[in-house]
Parts: structure tokens; sequence; C-alpha cells
């Protein structure tokens, strides 16, 4: 079974308009074999406007050969603001 890993997951927000501000996520696959890693993960709701303000996605781990790391990912047509962070290790 290969694990997934979420930092900031948005599947069961119902609003419109959403804010995610001064968060610090640090993700590791350790030793799993093959991890999943997803920084900020938006799967919820079309046409929402999320605000990404001053937050921080430390992404890290060793290379495997079919591990997936997404620093952002979205499902649907959401319109965004960023002023963020992403940094692989």
């Amino acid at each position: 079974m290969t694990p997934v890993i979420y930092g900031i997951r948005t599947d069961m927000v119902n609003t419109i308009f959403n804010e995610f501000s001064n968060n610090i996520v640090s993700l590791d696959g350790g030793a799993a074999t093959n991890p999943t890693l997803y920084g900020f993960y938006n799967n919820h709701m079309d046409d929402m406007y999320l605000k990404l303000y001053y937050n921080v996605f430390l992404i890290s781990g060793p290379p495997t050969g079919n591990s997936s790391t997404y620093p952002c990912y979205f499902a649907n047509k959401s319109s965004m603001d960023f002023k963020t962070i992403f940094l692989p290790i």
C-alpha cells in the first residue's frame, strides 16, 4: 500500500471564499516506499476562490522511482491568489 500524505486539504470546505494564511507545513515521506505527498490539496468545489497568503511548504525525502510530489494540487476550476513559498529540500 502506498502512503498518501497531505499538508492542507480542502475536500470538506463548503464556502466559495477561503483564505489559508500563516501556516508552515513540512512533509517527508520518511522510510515509506513510493509515498505521494501533497503540500496543498484542493479537490472540493468548482469556482472556489482561494487565497494562500504567507504559507511555507517544505517537502523533503529521498527520491524513489515511483513517488509523486505535488506542492500545490488542484482537481477543479478554483481561482487563486498566491503569496506563498513552496520549497523542496
